[in-house]
C-alpha cells in the first residue's frame, strides 16, 4: 500500500516536472525576445544631430552629408551619408522613420555596416515598401554599435 502511495507520488513530481519544462521550451523565445528588447532600450547609442550632420558621442564617429532621393527604376526611397569611424572597428545600425506628405511615419529605412577604425564610409538606408513614392521627409531614428 505504501509503495502504490510512493508511485503515485512520484508519478504525480514527474507530471509536473515535464509540464514546468514544456511551459519552459514554449516560453523560451518570448523570454529571448524581451531580453533583446530589454537591451536594446535600455543601451541606446546617444548621439548629437547638427543640422545635415549627427555625431555619436561615445565614439566620436561622425555621420555627415546626409541626403534623400527616390529611384524611380527600382521603387526605392534611398537615404545615404558619409562615416568618418575614427575610434575602434564597429558594427553600425542606422534607422530612419520615412514620413508621407501628412506627416505619418510610414516606414523605416536600414542601414548596416562593418567598420574598421580610421576608414570613412558610404552608406544607403533603404526603404523598400510599396509607398516609397510617397516619402517626403525621413528622421533619424535611431543609432546602434556593436
Amino acid at each position: 500500500m505504501k509503495e502504490n502511495k510512493k508511485k503515485k507520488k512520484n508519478k504525480k513530481i514527474l507530471i509536473g516536472i515535464g509540464i514546468g519544462l514544456a511551459v519552459l521550451i514554449y516560453l523560451l523565445p518570448f523570454i529571448a525576445i524581451t531580453g533583446s528588447i530589454t537591451y536594446s532600450i535600455f543601451n541606446k547609442t546617444k548621439y548629437e544631430e547638427k543640422g545635415n550632420q549627427i555625431i555619436v558621442n561615445k565614439d566620436q564617429i561622425i555621420i555627415d552629408n546626409i541626403s534623400s532621393y527616390y529611384n524611380s527604376d527600382t521603387k526605392e526611397y534611398i537615404i545615404s551619408g558619409y562615416i568618418n569611424n575614427s575610434k575602434k572597428d564597429y558594427s553600425i545600425s542606422i534607422t530612419f522613420d520615412v514620413y508621407d506628405e501628412n506627416n505619418y511615419i510610414i516606414g523605416q529605412a536600414f542601414a548596416n555596416l562593418e567598420m574598421k577604425k580610421g576608414n570613412n564610409y558610404k552608406f544607403k538606408a533603404f526603404y523598400l515598401d510599396d509607398d516609397a513614392n510617397e516619402v517626403i521627409k525621413y528622421k533619424l531614428n535611431d543609432i546602434e554599435l556593436y
